[in-house]
């Protein structure tokens, strides 16, 4: 079994899972590192949703994504779903998506990791900027 090789997460407001297993993506931010989230209150919870692409992989493995600071600290969090196992074909594509709520505590560099059987596949940071009213319309 060979975990796959993670080449971009994409953050965005919400992913839906559609018939045949494809994702349609809802107020796509971006791709890390080269992403800017403005937050209209940070006393309040704010979900994301990460997307991640790669390939090479294969077997079946359990994953799951969290949210860091920027010096490495997780922040607690929770998780749609909270792990995924995915069977991985040889020679396919892989992605994998979650929504995750968290409380962030300012403005700043954070992370976004995706983790397979336990081990860290994917590590990226990401900015979130205190937003204003013309941010929001």
């Amino acid at each position: 079994m060979a975990l796959p090789t993670i080449k971009q997460c994409i953050l965005c407001e919400d992913i839906r899972v559609e018939r045949r297993h494809l994702f349609s993506l809802m107020g796509i931010y971006g791709a890390t590192p080269w992403i800017q989230i403005k937050i209209r209150d940070f006393n309040l919870p704010v979900g994301v949703a990460a997307v991640f692409f790669g390939g090479e992989g294969e077997g079946t493995s359990t994953f799951r994504a969290e949210i860091r600071t920027s010096n490495g600290k997780t922040l607690i969090s929770t998780s749609q779903p909270e792990t995924s196992q995915l069977n991985i074909a040889p020679g396919r594509s892989f992605i994998c998506g979650f929504r995750i709520n968290a409380t962030y505590p300012g403005h700043g560099l954070y992370r976004i990791v995706l983790w397979g059987d336990d081990q860290v596949l994917f590590d990226d940071s990401f900015m979130l900027e205190q937003g204003s009213g013309p941010d929001f319309q």
